[in-house]
């Protein structure tokens, strides 16, 4: 993890990068996906722990 965080042209953070930007893009513009969104962000507000 070290070497990803000191290098910005890491392969793997360029793979995080990709994937962050294609969930984004998803929650945007996919109505079953944001609805699974909300659905996780109710299950973890409600979630006593």
């Amino acid at each position: 993890l070290d070497d990803i965080s000191h290098d910005r042209a890491h392969q793997i953070r360029h793979a995080f990068d990709r994937a962050t930007f294609k969930l984004i893009d998803k929650l945007k513009h996919d109505p079953e996906m944001a609805a699974r969104a909300e659905s996780l962000k109710s299950y973890l507000k409600e979630d006593e722990a």
